[in-house]
């Protein structure tokens, strides 16, 4: 499910971040009922595909300097 763009960036070892708010609104999508525009996919599921996403991906902390740049 992850987007073959971000995999492409990791193949060339770009060094990727998120948030926490990224991970907030990944999960409301990936379980949001497709009748809804999301995924519709059961709680293992997401926890799987944010799983990758932090597997990924570098924590990026929830302040201002991250917020300014």
């Amino acid at each position: 499910m992850i987007d073959a763009g971000l995999v492409q960036l990791a193949e060339q070892n770009t060094i990727l971040y998120y948030t926490h708010q990224n991970v907030a609104e990944l999960w409301n999508v990936l379980t949001r009922p497709v009748s809804h525009n999301g995924f519709g996919l059961t709680v293992a599921e997401a926890e799987r595909e944010v799983r990758t996403v932090e597997d990924g991906m570098n924590l990026l902390p929830y302040n201002e300097s991250v917020y300014r740049e």
